[in-house]
């Protein structure tokens, strides 16, 4: 099968072999000594017994294609290849930066024929027309007649040997970082540095466009030919070259200027329809809102003893070391990404044609390889997959990358390389290596390794076998990322590439990464085991409470106040009229009741009876507070008079004002305190006998309901020792006790207020309930605070913030505070100074319902005030805290993953839920997260330091045409604006079915022009983050709602109009500005009828076309940035950016229109003097002569 063929030449291909037929014989092309290198002799020895059927199988392919490159002419300036129109693009985009300088710094020791070498340069670039061309615009060159660069000396001889040294590290970082103008040239800098008599440094840096890194080992190869022949007066023996890059641009253009749709094509865009078009690495920096290319980079070996295997298994699977390196940086990059379908660019040579091979020039090409690793059952069938996709895609490696930029329209960002934004490479031709091998006469030559300054993507992986190990480098954007992460990184990379032989029947995706450092710190992190009391119940506690305090206030609220000991007289009537009614451990009971002193009543007397309550918020309509009961299957309920009507007809009710009105005056209340609690002992004086509690403590304490994705709710029951679990680990750290004055702030249908009801009345302290108008109104809260000298403070962020700003001119608070305690959402780094400025301890806690209220806690410290959100902090004792990746595999520092909890505080599970608790509560089986755990689904990052970052509900992460957005980092960045004092950000759908971003805000005062802060918002977050986090809308909101829990809930945000014009419905242009701007688009994209608020990129437009209309806007004395044509993508927005930069009116359309009819003459003029200079370049002097010069 000719499939089978085609692979067998890829591999070929991708261990720089190429095979051509020269008059029926077969002939190999292969850098010196890779015929011989031993990692590629299984290939060879293959091919030797495939001979007759490789020479037929391309003698058929060359039928298909006899085309040859052939010189052009020069009557017209060549164009640019495909690309070097994309990097005259990015230069124009970047504004002339160093992104693409190419620098190479060679010393050189020995007796320097420093004439020789003059003219050796000079004779190259008459040998390259390449080398002596400008790039005025994206459509033509300009190439100069004759060399117009020299090579310049600096002679450093007088200074000490450490100042020498010091001098050519800044003159080489000068050279490689200075930009080149691509409109005026030259593209190439030389400069010897002499350090001695014998003793020179050579400096030379050209820019990508004109250069590859093929073309620096050709480069090379014929600096050393050239100048051994001149430094021996013998003329240079080097073929003649068949054909200029010119003309290999030239052919380009018209082979696919004739073929809309070239037939590679038909290959690819099939293999990468719905393939994700953007590779989401954790990032250490928010991501600008325009790409920059400053970099680093970090360096590593892969030593023999892992290469060795690797190659084994090559040989074993028919693969090049190329593609099984590739295999293992695609799980790296899945792993990282958390995506299991991504797409590498892997450059190539490009060099396929005969003609081109001896050329200096821009040919290499990027390939968008598509790794599927998430589709594989094992690593075997994914490492056939990955060869096979590379050996199609190494058959079809001339297409252009930029044609299937065109084709795929992946939206356009200016934060973003289009397609790829990760690059690996492997390569085997000593031309490609880092530093080329320069060989002239007498002279020692000595690579000076240059820090990389500048790359051209996100990351960059390149690896190079040498002397039987690999030498590799990540090189990496360092606005992005900080070099630990990528040492981290690296780690991973060693440590895939050493259980990638190993692991052949394991899924890709499950291979180990983690390295020994981070094992066992995974392992110590799950060190949190503490021998806590495991045989008590929460009514023990109290009990203990209410024998040291009788007679001291256990609740508050409002203008009511009972003891412990009435406490405990009320919970004993309603625990023996419980038990009276059949109640047993684990029953459920409700209770129904409203914000009061009996609320806690009802609560006490539950547990006291032995049975655990189920806590129902009068605020919940009839409907769900029956939907409630019967999924909890609750038959009995406590509940006051004035709202027994509530409850559905069937259950059993216990009116608890009733029971406590019958009940005579106890005489001797304490008398049952002393009985032993398991058997109902004789009653006490007044006639109220003690009740018996039956309960252990694996018996159920309570069950809290929590609302579901789909809006079904779903209660979860808790033990009792996972609340003395949970309350005895914060105990020494918060340092409650009988002292402290707590408040309940929330419902008690909120788990967060088991923190508060419990961590208060089981240590003997006092109880503040809040009335409904404490609860929402931030000046009562106060006033409570002060009154009743509060000293332990539990609120959501959310709430904090609206005391914090109630009580801003309160000179007194915070009173008598002693600790802020805050939780139930992420706490946001904006909160931190505001609430540190007090001088008390902030607590910021994190847990669910589903692991007991609290699972870990963070001391917050002015440091916090950095963040976007404060970390969620360590583990509480006997829990622990596992960071699992999309792929159920532990995940490293900076690797975002979900949250899953084991230990102490795990739950039983939902009740009723059987499908769901085997979704959430798992087994794990992981060497490093074995037992059950309860994932959270919230995302997290473990920092390298064990800190994990709390990143959101991954519920709330948002996915909008093809990027994923966490709303956070929006949030965060709207709140700096001084008027904004909170934000949240979902998307909505528009009524065509169209997405996009909402944000709403809540202002510290009203603005004068709500018109004008939109527009400030906007410009904010376009400084600051890409354009597809821009909310398209922003609306006002007088405040946030909040759910009965405290919790934003963005269920309940109102939908908000989209602030943009569709452009469904045509409209012609209204000014001349537009009219000009829309005569531009329309010759550009070739279209007769385009909307003033059609997008650019949504009707044809790309990248390269865009660099046209940015020219044409130039011409017209316009000089607005390319980037601004991608902010304002519209005809109607460009015109109004236009007139706005140019001071805006009619006139300056006028005067822009008159101009242009005499723009349009001069362009004219200067195409024909560009004709003319054309014409003088074919009279360029031979090399001969240029020596003689």
């Amino acid at each position: 099968m000719e499939s089978g063929i085609h692979n067998f030449l890829a591999q070929l291909a991708a261990s720089d072999v190429r095979l051509r037929l020269d008059q029926g014989a077969l002939k190999l092309n292969a850098p010196a000594g890779r015929l011989q290198d031993p990692a590629i002799a299984g290939l060879i020895d293959e091919l030797k017994s495939r001979k007759d059927e490789v020479i037929r199988f391309l003698q058929r392919q060359s039928g298909a294609d006899v085309e040859t490159i052939t010189p052009a002419g020069r009557e017209q300036p060549p164009p640019l290849s495909f690309g070097q129109q994309r990097l005259w693009f990015l230069d124009q985009l970047e504004g002339g930066g160093h992104g693409y300088n190419m620098p190479t710094a060679m010393r050189l020791q020995g007796p320097l024929d420093v004439d020789a070498l003059r003219k050796s340069l000079r004779a190259l670039m008459v040998r390259h027309e390449v080398l002596r061309t400008r790039y005025p615009d994206s459509e033509a060159v300009f190439i100069e007649p004759l060399p117009c660069v020299d090579l310049t000396e600096l002679d450093l001889s007088a200074l000490p040997a450490e100042e020498q040294d010091r001098r050519i590290q800044e003159l080489a970082a000068s050279a490689a970082f200075e930009p080149f103008n691509l409109k005026l040239g030259p593209m190439l800098r030389m400069q010897l540095l002499r350090k001695g008599a014998q003793d020179h440094v050579l400096l030379i840096t050209l820019h990508h466009i004109v250069t590859d890194g093929w073309s620096i080992g050709v480069m090379v190869e014929e600096i050393s030919a050239l100048y051994n022949a001149i430094s021996q007066n013998r003329p240079p023996a080097l073929p003649a070259l068949p054909i200029q890059y010119g003309d290999y641009a030239a052919w380009q253009q018209r082979r696919y200027a004739r073929n809309a749709s070239p037939p590679e094509l038909d290959w690819w865009l099939p293999r990468l329809l719905g393939a994700p078009l953007r590779l989401e690495l954790p990032l250490d920096y928010p991501r600008p809102p325009v790409q920059n290319f400053q970099g680093d980079v970090e360096h590593f070996t892969i030593p023999a003893t892992l290469l060795q295997p690797l190659k084994d298994l090559c040989r074993r699977h028919s693969l090049t070391l190329y593609m099984a390196t590739l295999a293992a940086f695609g799980v790296l990059a899945a792993r990282h990404s958390g995506q299991d379908d991504l797409l590498i660019g892997s450059p190539v040579a490009n060099r396929n044609r005969r003609e081109v091979e001896g050329l200096l020039g821009y040919f290499a090409n990027t390939l968008p390889l598509r790794l599927r690793p998430g589709a594989c059952a094992t690593t075997s069938e994914y490492l056939d997959q990955v060869r096979d996709f590379c050996a199609g895609a190494m058959e079809r490696q001339e297409l252009p990358f930029e044609k299937l930029v065109e084709a795929l329209r992946p939206e356009r960002d200016l934060s973003h390389n289009p397609l790829v934004q990760v690059i690996f490479a492997l390569q085997n031709s000593p031309r490609h290596t880092p530093h080329p091998e320069l060989s002239l006469r007498g002279l020692l030559i000595e690579p000076l390794a240059l820090k990389r300054r500048n790359v051209s993507v996100d990351l960059e992986a390149h690896l190079w076998e040498v002397d039987g190990e690999l030498q590799g480098q990540f090189v990496y954007n360092s606005s992005l990322f900080e070099a630990a992460s990528i040492r981290r990184m690296i780690g991973h990379y060693r440590k895939l590439l050493a259980e990638l032989p190993k692991g052949l029947d394991t899924p890709p995706l499950r291979l180990p990464m983690l390295t020994a450092a981070e094992t066992q710190q995974w392992n110590d992190a799950a060190a949190t085991l503490q021998e806590l009391p495991s045989d008590r119940r929460m009514t023990d506690l109290l009990r203990e409470a209410t024998l040291a305090h009788p007679h001291k206030t256990a609740v508050v609220c409002g203008d009511e106040r009972i003891s412990y000991l009435e406490l405990d007289r009320r919970a004993t009537l309603l625990a023996l009229q419980l038990q009276h009614l059949g109640v047993a451990p684990d029953t459920l009971v409700a209770v129904y009741m409203g914000r009061s002193v009996d609320m806690i009543v009802a609560l006490a007397g539950v547990l006291k009876s032995g049975a655990a309550y189920l806590p129902i918020d009068p605020a919940n309509p009839r409907d769900r507070i029956a939907d409630m009961l019967a999924s909890a299957n609750v038959a009995l309920a406590v509940t006051h008079s004035d709202l027994a009507l509530d409850l559905p007809e069937g259950c059993t009710l216990v009116r608890l004002d009733r029971l406590l009105r019958n009940d005579p005056k106890c005489s001797d209340p304490l008398r049952h305190l002393h009985e032993g609690d398991h058997l109902s002992g004789p009653p006490c004086r007044c006639g109220v006998p003690t009740p018996g509690n039956p309960a252990r403590p694996d018996h159920l304490a309570y069950a809290i309901f929590t609302s579901g994705s789909t809006g079904a709710p779903k209660a979860t029951p808790i033990e009792h020792r996972n609340v003395l679990n949970m309350l005895a680990a914060l105990q020494p750290i918060v340092e409650f006790s009988a002292d402290d004055v707590w408040t309940l702030f929330h419902s008690y249908a909120f788990d967060f207020s088991v923190w508060e009801i419990w961590g208060c009345l089981l240590y003997g302290g006092t109880l503040l309930v809040t009335t409904e108008e404490e609860r929402h109104n931030p000046h009562a809260l106060a006033r409570l605070l002060r009154r009743e000298n509060a000293t332990v403070l539990n609120l959501t962020p959310s709430n904090m913030e609206k005391l914090l700003a109630a009580t801003r001119d309160d000179e007194a608070f915070p009173y008598r505070l002693r600790a802020f305690c805050c939780g139930g959402e992420a706490f946001p780094g904006r909160l931190v100074s505001p609430i540190l400025k007090f001088g008390l301890p902030v607590w910021n806690f994190y847990g669910p319902t589903e692991a007991t209220v609290w699972s870990s806690i963070h001391r917050v410290t002015g440091a916090d005030a950095e963040l976007a959100t404060l970390p969620i902090g360590a583990p509480l004792a006997n829990y622990q805290l596992y960071v699992i990746d999309a792929f159920g595999e532990p995940a490293p520092a900076g690797v975002a993953g979900e949250l899953c909890i084991a230990g102490a505080g795990i739950t039983r599970g939902y009740l009723g839920r059987p499908e769901l608790n085997a979704e959430r509560f798992v087994h794990m089986t992981h060497p490093l997260c074995r037992g059950r755990v309860y994932k959270t689904g919230d995302l997290v990052r473990r920092r390298a330091d064990g800190a994990i970052d709390y990143l959101g509900r991954s519920d709330f992460q948002i996915k909008l045409r093809g990027f994923r957005i966490e709303p956070g980092e929006i949030e965060s960045l709207l709140t700096e604006h001084a008027l904004v004092n909170q934000a949240v950000v979902c998307k909505q759908y528009a009524e065509d079915g169209g997405e996009y971003l909402a944000a709403f805000i809540v202002v510290r005062r009203a603005p004068e022009d709500a018109a004008g802060l939109f527009e400030e918002l906007r410009k904010l977050v376009r400084s600051k983050l890409p354009e597809y986090m821009a909310p398209t809308s922003y609306m006002i909101l007088s405040e946030l709602p909040l759910n009965g829990n405290g919790k934003i809930d963005r269920k309940r945000l109102p939908q908000a109009t989209p602030n943009r014009v569709s452009s469904a419905m045509f409209q012609a242009p209204r000014t001349r500005l537009e009219q000009e701007i829309a005569a531009i688009w329309r010759d550009v994209l070739g279209q007769e009828r385009i909307s003033i608020h059609d997008n650019f990129f949504d009707i044809g437009g790309y990248s390269l076309l865009l660099t046209r209309v940015y020219e044409r806007l130039l011409r017209l004395a316009f000089r607005t940035p390319l980037t601004a044509l991608f902010n304002y993508p519209t005809i109607a927005q460009l015109a109004a950016h236009l007139a706005e930069q140019e001071g805006g009116g009619e006139e300056n359309e006028r005067a822009a229109l008159r101009d242009s009819v005499a723009q349009r003459v001069d362009r004219q003029r200067k195409a024909r003097r560009r004709q003319a200079d054309a014409r003088a370049v074919s009279q360029s002097p031979p090399i001969k002569q240029m020596q003689e010069q």
